[in-house]
């Protein structure tokens, strides 16, 4: 179901996101789709839970973190690996692919009721992953309990989410080396 997970051939720690069910890439042209293990396991649940529930509605996946881990001048919270932004759901399903102009929460065509559905299913993996970071602007979307990660607004996240993970997450050191591979 989901592409071949490789290994950064600059930065050994980082993996490429793989291609998935639920989700596709928002900003594949910028190539900052690398990230550490635990972020890649998060998104890839993340993309399996979401296309069980919205089969139709995949969310995108922006920016995570460049190949070679170095600093990103938009982005400096992204080069570590940990943090990674996600595009909100249009109301027809479109795929947000231009990397500059992204659906807002202010747009006619944002699908409010499916967004507030995608932050509830974060949520729910934050029970399980360590995210110490959830920021998006948009006020009618909200954690549907009142449980750690809330959600924060900050400018320049009008259109899409920002999520850090902290380190901590559900599998063994075995599942996690049957899942990335050792070699580049």
């Amino acid at each position: 179901m989901f592409g071949e997970i490789e290994r950064s051939e600059k930065y050994p720690d980082f993996y490429k996101m793989p291609e998935g069910p639920g989700h596709y890439f928002a900003r594949e042209s910028a190539g900052r789709l690398y990230g550490l293990p635990f972020l890649i396991v998060f998104l890839m649940e993340l993309s399996w839970k979401w296309r069980q529930q919205h089969p139709k509605f995949p969310f995108g996946i922006g920016d995570i973190a460049a190949e070679d881990g170095d600093l990103i001048a938009d982005r400096p919270h992204h080069s570590s690996g940990m943090a990674v932004d996600i595009a909100v759901i249009h109301c027809d399903g479109v795929q947000s692919v231009d990397a500059f102009r992204w659906l807002t929460w202010m747009d006619d065509d944002y699908d409010l009721e499916r967004t507030k559905d995608l932050a509830a299913t974060i949520t729910e993996l934050g029970t399980r992953f360590q995210i110490s970071e959830f920021i998006y602007n948009d006020p009618k979307v909200k954690p549907v309990k009142k449980t750690w990660p809330l959600i924060s607004p900050r400018q320049g996240h009008d259109d899409h989410f920002h999520l850090t993970l902290s380190g901590r997450h559900p599998y063994t050191d075995e599942q996690m080396q049957e899942i990335f591979p050792e070699e580049g």
